[in-house]
């Protein structure tokens, strides 16, 4: 079989979920297929959150659950196993690590587990027949074109790359979570010194490199104050950075809400929680309660908060669903934050020096509103915010200023060319929650072209709310997989194309 007649998949977006969804079509197709990888970063299989160098930058997810199969959650533990020598390699600091099934450990290590598990299905397909390329580009456009092939005139995808083009059958969008959210201020805030950082991730940045990967940070005044905005989970990932690099100043955090993950602790026994069917639409406020009331009982039954709120896993997304737009909107105002701080815990060493550094002082939680953040080249930024409860505008002065608000979930304000393209010309649409993509009642990402284009992951947080951790994304990859192998099935039949 030549490579121009083997059906093309192109998937945008090498982090986890691009790199486990083209493991998983190389493990599902009896077919050879040709896959394309593109990613700008170059970080295929890592992405964003697994290409951190920095040993304290942790999973919060213990080993035994971090398996990339969904039939085989305890993968990752059993790889790192049987090639110690192979990743011991990879970092010295890696030796003194206690692997066991409960240890929440470096999120580098799991990274080199995820391009292990690439290179090793690369390998795998090509001696199979397979074509798969990564491309290290940024997608910018896409259109529907039809073009002339040994088969036929046939239709395509044409995806544009910032200098060249592919042909594709399907794409799929695996983009992983949008950059930081942006603030009105920050246009004028370019002649700052770097002093205010928009993201942490930003590894181009010389500012970002200075102060999260330089080693010590112990030659900055003690007097030096660095605010961060935000206190989920990107807050905790720059904090545990400055400490541990000996930062000696003052942090600041602030958000809305104003308060912590809270931390993960060992469940005994799993809650028995039996939900049925909603029978008509939900109203958020009814399923809050209905939630502390479980809380309650559990907790009088010997159980925990945190059993309840893993015993809602496999009803989140059907629950999110029978909710009406409206009472969404008021979930994503009033409940997010509450749900994200006990669902997605944090490991309880990461947890422990948070809390000692906000006992020492050394690190200060606000609730509070950001109005204004302004400067003026080496000078200190000045914060305008409002604590929750007061009718009183305060102001704080600070050497620096990180972005760490969590991800800007509107496609209009992500900046990201391919997808306003694709909205623009209607191949995606953006629903009225404005978070992320629609699908159409038959799961397909809602469009002209929805038998050609596909997403997962945190682009699909409109529509199913949890769809970022791993056991939402390997779920989602195992079914997505299928899906494409059967349109590949299809198609080589219809053009009879036969080993």
């Amino acid at each position: 079989m030549d490579d121009t007649s083997l059906f093309q998949i192109g998937i945008v977006g090498g982090g986890f979920s691009g790199a486990l969804l083209a493991i998983r079509l190389i493990q599902a197709s009896p077919l050879p297929l040709a896959i394309t990888l593109i990613d700008k970063s170059g970080n295929f299989a890592k992405g964003v959150a697994y290409s951190t160098t920095d040993p304290h930058h942790l999973l919060n997810v213990p080993a035994g659950k971090m398996g990339a199969f969904v039939e085989h959650p305890t993968h990752f533990y059993e790889w790192l196993q049987s090639n110690r020598s192979r990743w011991e390699e990879e970092d010295e600091r890696f030796a003194a690590l206690d692997i066991t099934p409960e240890a929440f450990l470096p999120r580098k290590l799991y990274g080199i587990y995820l391009d292990a598990l690439l290179q090793e299905s690369i390998t795998k397909a090509e001696a199979d027949g397979f074509d798969i390329r990564l491309l290290k580009d940024a997608a910018t456009d896409t259109d529907r074109v039809t073009i002339n092939t040994p088969y036929g005139r046939l239709p395509k995808l044409q995806v544009q790359l910032s200098h060249s083009s592919i042909y594709v059958d399907v794409l799929v969008l695996a983009v992983g979570n949008f950059p930081s959210r942006t603030f009105p201020f920050e246009s004028a805030l370019f002649d700052t010194a770097g002093r205010y950082i928009k993201s942490i991730w930003t590894h181009a940045d010389p500012h970002t490199r200075h102060i999260l990967r330089k080693q010590d940070l112990s030659d900055l005044p003690a007097n030096e104050t660095i605010a961060i905005i935000g206190t989920g989970l990107t807050m905790i990932d720059a904090v545990m950075s400055l400490h541990h690099r000996g930062y000696p100043g003052k942090i600041i955090a602030l958000s809305r809400g104003g308060r912590l993950s809270e931390p993960h602790q060992h469940v005994a026994k799993p809650y028995p929680l039996m939900l049925g069917n909603p029978n008509g639409p939900l109203r958020i406020k009814s399923l809050y309660r209905r939630l502390r009331s479980e809380i309650r009982k559990a907790e009088a039954n010997g159980y925990g908060w945190r059993s309840v709120i893993d015993a809602m896993r496999p009803y989140t997304q059907t629950l999110w669903k029978a909710l009406v737009v409206e009472e969404k909107r008021k979930a994503l105002d009033y409940f997010y934050s509450w749900w994200n701080i006990h669902r997605h815990r944090i490991p309880p060493q990461s947890h422990q020096v948070m809390t000692e550094l906000l006992a020492s002082g050394k690190l200060s939680i606000y609730a509070a509103d950001i109005y204004h953040v302004g400067g003026k080249g080496n000078h200190p930024l000045s914060i305008a915010y409002r604590k929750r409860g007061s009718d009183k505008v305060s102001t704080l002065q600070a050497a620096y200023v990180m972005n760490c608000s969590g991800p800007e979930l509107d496609i209009a304000k992500s900046r990201n060319p391919l997808l306003l393209h694709m909205r623009d010309k209607g191949l995606i649409s953006v629903g009225p929650l404005r978070a992320g993509i629609e699908l159409n009642e038959q799961g397909r990402v809602k469009g002209k072209a929805e038998r050609d284009i596909y997403a997962l992951g945190p682009l699909l947080v409109g529509e199913l709310l949890e769809t970022t951790a791993v056991p939402e994304l390997r779920g989602q990859a195992k079914a997505l997989a299928d899906t494409i192998v059967l349109r590949a099935e299809e198609v080589y039949n219809d053009r009879n194309i036969f080993i």
